[in-house]
């Protein structure tokens, strides 16, 4: 039995069967006298498997990393938001776009597409209920540009999201990234 260390996950297990570990990802007995008690997250492996501390550069760029991903994680519930709560506007009405809503959106615009390919349209009565809870008339050519403006949108919003994302990622400091607006820069709806 002996205590062995993941190479990547930084994961210490202790008294384990280690044939049951590849040398490939996993240091048997590490020597961790030099990181003593400090956290697995500032731990450098080297190429022969020894183990030292981050320098200060090391420590700033992993600080600076950790930041640009909460700030990306933001840009995602952001992004997601705008594209799944907030309704979608077309002519002038609200529309839910919440996920449900959006697969609702896509099988009536396939349908409508599916009749007007064939020759036909959607019904005379036919209604798509909006945000408000009123029917809004709508024939096949209508259902088709609904949908294809709420597609479109989405992908637009999507687009907007990778924007910021190679924003943060060009950020060199801190800061830099803290200060960084997300709520800027997103297609209107």
């Amino acid at each position: 039995m002996a205590n062995v260390l993941n190479k990547t996950t930084k994961q210490l297990l202790q008294s384990v069967n280690t044939p049951d570990y590849d040398l490939n990802d996993w240091i048997i007995n590490p020597d961790l006298k030099i990181v003593g008690s400090i956290n697995s997250e500032f731990w450098i492996i080297n190429p022969d498997n020894s183990i030292r501390l981050m320098n200060d550069t090391e420590k700033n760029a992993s600080f600076l990393n950790d930041e640009k991903n909460v700030k990306k994680t933001l840009i995602n519930q952001y992004r997601d938001a705008l594209i799944h709560n907030n309704g979608y506007v077309y002519n002038g009405n609200r529309f839910d776009s919440d996920l449900d809503s959006s697969i609702k959106v896509i099988a009536g615009t396939l349908t409508a597409s599916i009749l007007v390919s064939q020759g036909g349209d959607l019904p005379l009565d036919f209604v798509w209920r909006d945000y408000d809870n009123i029917d809004r008339p709508m024939n096949a050519a209508t259902m088709i540009d609904f949908g294809t403006n709420m597609f479109n949108y989405g992908v637009a919003v999507y687009k907007a999201s990778w924007v910021h994302k190679a924003n943060i990622d060009a950020l060199t400091t801190i800061d830099e990234v803290e200060q960084y607006d997300i709520t800027t820069g997103w297609p209107a709806n």
